[in-house]
């Protein structure tokens, strides 16, 4: 999203004192399709989940974006056991069987990074 724009709608609604206020940051989206190290990720989460994830885009905010300012450069995925439909609702909620699956996909990762 263009946040010069949507900037200058608000203004256009609440009049030209309305202001940004920091709250309007621009963060780069993660691009995660490219990385041999991401590839290499979805190779482990296939024996964990029974098909290999593909990349894909989301309309979703998360923390990867932050920490891509503080750690250029570094390999970068978002990988959970939540369903994207489910952030942040009333009765927001993970099934047990994806806090596992998660859990043993990240114990592999970490053992595959640090070559254990």
């Amino acid at each position: 999203m263009d946040h010069a724009s949507l900037l200058e709608r608000l203004r256009g609604v609440l009049g030209e004192e309305a202001e940004d206020a920091g709250l309007l940051r621009p963060a780069a989206g993660v691009d995660a399709a490219q990385q041999e190290w991401v590839e290499r990720v979805f190779d482990i989460c296939k024996a964990h989940l029974g098909s290999r994830p593909e990349a894909r885009t989301a309309t979703y905010m998360t923390d990867a974006a932050n920490l891509l300012k503080a750690y250029a450069g570094a390999p970068t995925l978002v990988l959970g056991p939540g369903e994207p439909q489910m952030a942040h609702q009333t009765d927001e909620w993970c099934s047990m069987e994806r806090i596992r699956q998660a859990v043993a996909m990240y114990e592999a990762t970490i053992k595959d990074w640090c070559r254990l």
